[in-house]
């Protein structure tokens, strides 16, 4: 017993002297700081005693660039607001057991462009960790691209976009997941090659007004397109419908906005061709009790 607090005092006054000169914390919180361009910067440490919650949520009080999430296997839940204007490349790298994330953009920041931005493997990072699986992502500016490879974990399975557009190869190689929503502020075109290989997706949910324009945003499509409101609507352009050339017959569209199915609602005529169709509120409910990821 003394021998174990001997230890605990020596690691607490290690701890100190570390933290004195900058670098420990004793306990897991956010930390932020005022750069001296007047960004404010913040992470997320990891303390010497742990407690480490599964769920993480980026502070509110005001806009931040975050530059890491040092969490470790403990975190299962991450959510980025819009409050958080830039993501550092490699900022959640480590978080080996993520299964759900919310970011406010995809990539570094919002380039309010389809054509240009970098995909969302650039806030995992290139540096190796367990449980992860290896994938090369393209990164667009205008003209020019530049290809990386990144490390995002095997246990991501949804991700949610509050704004911002889909750019081109957005999720490009993330086999892994199994649902993406659009939030409301999302809009745009979907980016070409936008969900190339995501072989294992089943869900995509459009709750704004998106455009799906360029040739083969899918591989392997979802089994399912949710249209979660009224207002939502998927433009498909006449002369890009091998877009959904790869989802196959088996799509389903669920327009869940609509209490009671009116035939006079106006379904896409493009997804006609290619997917059933239906405001079956209680048939979706089933599917989401099925097991769908939600």
């Amino acid at each position: 017993m003394k021998k174990r607090i001997s230890i605990i005092s020596i690691v607490a006054v290690v701890c100190i002297l570390v933290t004195f000169i900058g670098g420990c914390s004793f306990k897991s919180e956010w930390k932020s700081e005022e750069a001296d361009d007047g960004v404010w910067k913040i992470s997320y440490e990891k303390g010497i005693f742990g407690g480490v919650p599964e769920t993480l949520e980026v502070p509110t009080d005001k806009d931040y660039h975050l530059t890491k999430v040092n969490g470790g296997k403990k975190v299962k839940n991450l959510y980025i607001g819009s409050n958080v204007k830039n993501i550092y490349g490699g900022a959640l790298k480590g978080l080996s057991n993520l299964e759900s994330l919310t970011v406010p953009f995809v990539g570094s920041h919002d380039y309010g462009d389809e054509s240009k931005g970098r995909a969302l493997g650039y806030i995992f990072g290139s540096k190796e960790y367990n449980n992860a699986t290896k994938i090369s992502q393209i990164n667009y500016q205008g003209v020019f691209s530049f290809t990386k490879e990144y490390y995002i974990p095997n246990s991501l399975k949804k991700i949610t976009v509050l704004g911002g557009s889909i750019t081109r190869g957005a999720f490009k190689d993330m086999s892994m997941i199994e649902t993406v929503i659009l939030e409301e502020n999302v809009g745009g075109s979907i980016g070409k090659d936008a969900f190339l290989n995501c072989t294992s997706l089943k869900e995509l949910h459009v709750k704004g007004v998106v455009s799906i324009n360029n040739v083969e945003p899918f591989t392997k499509g979802p089994e399912v397109l949710i249209v979660d409101k009224t207002e939502s609507v998927i433009s498909i352009s006449n002369a890009y419908t091998r877009g959904f050339s790869k989802i196959g017959s088996d799509l389903k569209v669920y327009y869940i906005a609509k209490e009671v199915p009116d035939a006079n609602y106006a379904y896409s005529p493009i997804l006609s061709n290619f997917a059933e169709q239906t405001t079956d509120r209680e048939g979706y409910r089933k599917f989401v009790k099925q097991g769908s990821g939600m």
